[in-house]
């Protein structure tokens, strides 16, 4: 795709957003509990990131490819495993999605290069 192509898609309003991310935080908060202290995905401590953060097989195949290849240290994979459930979260709360992992990697990659 061109990037005169890019601009000409249409992007989403800032209430959309808006009502993506409290939608994201109410599944996030229905999570944890009204006893917990966590409150977001990126507050999980190794613990919640392995109760919460369930990966199919799928996405096991491609974080073991993206950790050999990648060479991400268990500190990178925890934090991506955070972020693709935060987009699992944005998109309805449902499972952690190849999709949502392999997005949250790109990031953790371009931060490397940036």
């Amino acid at each position: 795709m061109t990037l005169s192509e890019l601009r000409a898609l249409p992007g989403e309003s800032s209430s959309t957003v808006a009502a993506r991310i409290a939608a994201a935080r109410a599944v996030q908060a229905g999570r944890f509990g009204a006893g917990s202290t966590t409150r977001l995905n990126s507050a999980m401590g190794a613990d919640e990131i392995r109760r919460h953060c369930i990966l199919d097989r799928g996405c096991r195949a491609l974080l073991d490819a993206a950790c050999e290849k990648l060479r991400l240290s268990a500190r990178a994979v925890d934090l991506a495993l955070q972020v693709a459930r935060t987009f699992a979260d944005l998109n309805g709360g449902g499972a952690i999605r190849p999709v949502h992992l392999a997005e949250a990697i790109q990031y953790k990659t371009y931060r490397r290069v940036t």
